[in-house]
């Protein structure tokens, strides 16, 4: 059958094709993308309706090309790093990594403080990248993390500096169940952050915390990611919670003219 034969009248939507040995294949790695421990054949296979046949042939091939790994102990099968490294090695994410992290790492030395970089997929903030503070205690976040876009400063300030058709498709695909009172209060408490170019709060995870986190935007003005500082109040060396705003202001700002710039006249930019 060629392509046109395949194809609807006009008017009705187009034929959607299936590749049942593919969907087999992502379903395993969508299952494995959600465990902690190694799974066994015999539970994938259950989990995901399938046959012990069906799942030893993806399992063997999803191996065979490095995606999961074949516990020694126990035979069971868990995720290896090679999506994530796949996800790093797509160009946009690339170069923003690239330019990021050397100004992530500055900013954790200046204000004492730990950062993370947020960006959104599929519904969920994603943690992309995470610089250290450089004293003993700190809050870390775990980089390939998935937290909720709604209920994270990251995600909220992702929300507010994004174009209105595409921030409502995210809200949507956050939580399709929003009600009309809950979709008021973020809506104003985007235009706030909008307004005040950060999102600056209490944690919505950790009591005593606070989260501080602004944009990275392109050239349209949209967001691509956010850098957030869960700042902790420490009784020792101990910066200022307006420095900190300040200083990943002006950080954020920074990432943002030399991602739009490049790097020949990235480089030549100052942030006052």
């Amino acid at each position: 059958m060629n392509v046109r034969s395949a194809r609807k009248t006009k008017g009705d939507d187009a034929k959607k094709y299936s590749a049942p040995a593919l969907e087999k294949g992502l379903d395993i790695l969508e299952l494995l993308a959600t465990r902690t421990k190694p799974v066994s054949q015999r539970k994938i296979a259950s989990e995901l309706g399938r046959s012990a046949s069906e799942v030893f042939r993806m399992l063997t091939c999803l191996e065979e090309r490095g995606y999961i790994h074949r516990n020694d102990s126990d035979g069971g099968f868990s995720l290896t790093m090679r999506l994530h490294n796949l996800a790093h090695n797509w160009p946009p994410s690339k170069r923003l990594l690239e330019v990021a992290l050397p100004e992530m790492r500055n900013l954790a030395e200046q204000v004492n403080q730990s950062c993370h970089l947020g960006i959104y997929s599929s519904g969920r903030l994603y943690c992309a990248a995470q610089a250290d503070s450089p004293l003993p205690v700190m809050i870390s976040v775990r980089v390939t993390g998935d937290f909720s876009l709604l209920g994270t400063a990251s995600g909220r300030v992702l929300l507010a500096f994004q174009e209105r058709k595409l921030a409502d498709h995210w809200i949507m695909a956050a939580n399709p169940n929003l009600s009309d009172a809950d979709r008021q209060d973020l809506d104003e408490r985007l235009r706030v952050i909008r307004r005040n170019g950060f999102e600056l709060t209490d944690s919505d995870r950790v009591d005593g915390m606070k989260d501080v986190c602004c944009p990275v935007l392109d050239l349209q003005g949209n967001a691509i990611a956010a850098i957030a500082v869960p700042y902790l109040t420490l009784l020792s060396d101990n910066t200022p919670m307006d420095e900190v705003r300040e200083q990943l202001m002006a950080t954020a700002k920074l990432i943002s003219e030399r991602m739009g710039l490049g790097e020949e006249t990235g480089a030549k930019l100052r942030v006052p």
